[in-house]
């Protein structure tokens, strides 16, 4: 197989409302080891659905093999993930 897997990576979901939820649901029966979320404040309910912790938009960036982008675009998030991120 080519690539990277899923199994055993790090997924960081950016906009934990109803899509990212349901993308993290749908993507923990492929080994996700551990999720983590970001968002403009903490959702500790809606995280415990797939066992998420809470980061800053920088630690999410830094630790996650992969990035899931799950929010509206508006002048606060215009920009939010940039090619400053990628490096990390």
């Amino acid at each position: 197989m080519c690539g990277y897997g899923l199994s055993n990576s790090t997924v960081g979901i950016v906009g934990l409302g109803r899509i990212g939820i349901a993308v993290g649901q749908c993507l923990k029966p492929f080994g996700v080891k551990k999720f983590l979320y970001t968002d403009f404040e903490p959702k500790p309910d809606i995280a415990a659905q797939i066992q998420a912790e809470y980061v800053p938009l920088d630690k999410l960036a830094e630790e996650s093999d992969f990035v899931t982008l799950h929010c509206a675009l508006t002048p606060e998030t215009q920009g939010l993930y940039n090619k400053d991120c990628f490096p990390r």
